[in-house]
């Protein structure tokens, strides 16, 4: 049996990023300090991860690494993750306003 399919038979369908990959993590039986350890990153990123609360994350840039991360190590990046890390993506305005917060910065020699 393919691997995505025995995904989607693991995880029941999910409104966003956050539910599909809590869903992910607790069909494993871990519960987010299991997590934790594993990927390396502090409890308050997994919990506002797993709510879809991306503003509470500093660094808007690393989101989708970190979502990456997660679904990979509880084994639910397949076809299922990419398809709803595509269509609800919820953080790419933050990303967006990231990006342009960097590029409105100019080099000028002459305010140095």
């Amino acid at each position: 049996m393919d691997k995505d399919l025995q995904e989607e038979e693991r995880l029941p369908s999910a409104k966003s990023l956050g539910e599909y990959l809590k869903s992910a993590r607790m069909a494993k039986q871990w519960n987010i300090n299991d997590l934790v350890r594993r990927i390396k990153l502090p409890v308050y990123v997994v919990e506002v991860l797993e709510k879809d609360d991306y503003e509470a994350i500093e660094a808007k840039l690393f989101i989708k690494g970190y979502l990456r991360l997660y679904a990979k190590t509880v084994e639910a990046n397949g076809h299922d993750f990419e398809a709803l890390l595509r269509e609800k993506g919820e953080f790419t305005s933050s990303l967006m306003e990231a990006k342009i917060l960097n590029e409105s910065v100019v080099y000028d020699p002459q305010r140095m």
